[in-house]
């Protein structure tokens, strides 16, 4: 992930950037599957007086992110939780101002994501957000094809695992779960950054 930093740069601060509220705005923000920080640290510093509730399943993960972040004290808070799991962590109930995930959802089965959805929406703040930053499959084999082709050539980054469902069914869980402005914001083949608001 060290290695990846670098060239995960730009899509990472697209997100952040997307995070439309004011510097100063004490937001709450949950992250999904926050590994050891690297998109957690760019909202901490962009926003200084907000708060990310972070959830990961892996414990090295989340002992290097705890050390990695421990100079922003109590803005931080880890937790554990498998997000593949159904139902949802009672320390996670929100609101929320912004839920977002980098790299996390794409090996999740078809149902849980569009569960998901829902329960994200459920728990967002009305004008609240939900970004993902996530590799998306091919929605026919001859794209598949030439993403592999792709993927295979020197100094690609961002060919990613060939798992994931295709973005389609995925921008239609957001809608189905009462998101509007459901939007992709950046992609590069299959690395895709997507989201939506919950009405006010």
């Amino acid at each position: 992930m060290d290695r990846e930093e670098g060239k995960r740069d730009e899509e990472l601060r697209t997100l952040v950037s997307l995070l439309s509220f004011e510097v100063d705005q004490p937001i709450q923000v949950l992250e999904l599957g926050a590994g050891h920080g690297l998109l957690t640290r760019l909202v901490l510093e962009r926003f200084p007086l907000a708060h990310v509730l972070a959830l990961d399943l892996n414990p090295a993960m989340i002992a290097e992110g705890r050390q990695r972040l421990a100079a922003f004290g109590p803005r931080i808070d880890y937790r554990p939780w498998d997000l593949a799991e159904p139902g949802w962590p009672a320390s996670a109930d929100g609101p929320f101002d912004a839920t977002i995930s980098s790299l996390a959802l794409h090996h999740l089965v078809r149902e849980r994501k569009s569960e998901l959805a829902r329960q994200i929406f459920q728990r967002l703040r009305p004008g609240g957000f939900f970004l993902n930053l996530d590799y998306v499959g091919a929605s026919s084999d001859r794209l598949a094809t030439r993403y592999e082709h792709a993927r295979q050539q020197p100094g690609d980054g961002h060919g990613g695992s060939q798992h994931g469902d295709p973005l389609e069914p995925q921008l239609d869980d957001l809608r189905s779960a009462g998101f509007t402005d459901v939007e992709v914001f950046w992609k590069r083949t299959r690395l895709t950054l997507l989201g939506g608001t919950r009405p006010d």
